[in-house]
């Protein structure tokens, strides 16, 4: 597909200085994928691996406490979204309640903004999922009357929702490496910064 639109273009093969991808290995294959079907018609050409993905990688990495905080979020999630009968009646339980939404979101790994997103609308349906499950009898519903478990979604809320920020401010149309290294560099001080508060018992960076 990439070579025949070259063709349709007129862009010529030999001014392929470079390839960035994902580390998956349908891209990165030196043998019969993508990094060696490119090296046929560019052999000068270099491979690097996307910062975007490297850096989703890099955030996707948590500790054992939070780890098992999000697969506890996700279950819940899928017994509800797996139903949809389940899913009308919390659908219903949510109007009725007057929430904002009505319908919590899928978690997909392979989508580096999807934890984020997923664990936002579940902090903001909490009480209304704690109803729901509570009425269907189903222990997970303790989960969302326990104040230690709801403070700690609510951090992995907050430092999601500046993760995710940072992932969408590296993508979109004229960004190169240099803007996208700017931004991490940023990012990293910023951590640095809210270290610190943290060890100064101020929370300000956590809104939720």
């Amino acid at each position: 597909m990439i070579d025949n639109f070259f063709s349709e273009h007129g862009i010529n093969w030999e001014n392929c200085v470079g390839l960035c991808t994902d580390g998956a290995q349908s891209m990165s294959g030196r043998h019969a994928e993508l990094h060696a079907l490119v090296r046929e018609k560019a052999p000068n050409a270099s491979w690097a691996h996307c910062l975007l993905h490297r850096e989703a990688l890099a955030s996707s990495g948590m500790n054992e406490e939070l780890g098992h905080l999000l697969k506890d979020v996700v279950r819940v999630v899928n017994y509800i979204k797996n139903s949809p009968l389940k899913g009308r009646l919390f659908a219903k339980l949510c109007k009725d309640f007057g929430a904002e939404h009505t319908a919590l979101l899928y978690y997909y790994e392979s989508h580096c903004l999807s934890r984020g997103k997923v664990l936002q609308r579940v902090y903001e349906l909490r009480n209304e999922m704690s109803t729901f499950r509570r009425e269907h009898e189903n222990r997970d519903g303790d989960l969302f009357t326990d104040d230690y478990f709801i403070q700690k979604l609510a951090y992995m809320v907050d430092i999601f929702e500046k993760i995710n920020h940072l992932n969408q401010s590296m993508q979109g149309p004229h960004k190169n490496i240099f803007t996208q290294s700017d931004k991490i560099s940023v990012f990293m001080k910023k951590i640095e910064l809210r270290i610190r508060s943290i060890e100064n018992n101020i929370f300000d960076m956590f809104p939720n």
